[in-house]
């Protein structure tokens, strides 16, 4: 879809070393994001951060979709170390 694909070039661009790495474990972004998108993030955050969840509620209301990647290119920078590491 539009949105996948949208996600995988702001990655590339933002994010090109995560990119390639997704590419040599032959992992698909879309496997991780799809559950983030179609629930706007509402079941993604540990039990007790509402705080989070109701802010990027709050991101898409005001902002639309953009927002929604936007907290994915986030999510995917704070944790890219630990996904570097990883290849499954």
């Amino acid at each position: 879809t539009v949105g996948r694909q949208i996600l995988q070039d702001l990655v590339t661009c933002h994010l090109p070393g995560l990119a390639a790495h997704f590419a040599a474990c032959d992992m698909q972004l879309a496997v991780v994001s799809m559950r983030w998108f179609m629930c706007l993030y509402i079941l993604c955050f540990p039990a007790g951060s509402w705080g989070t969840t109701f802010r990027i509620l709050d991101l898409f209301f005001a902002h639309g979709s953009a927002a929604l990647f936007c907290v994915a290119l986030g999510i995917l920078k704070t944790d890219e170390e630990a996904l570097l590491r990883l290849c499954d």
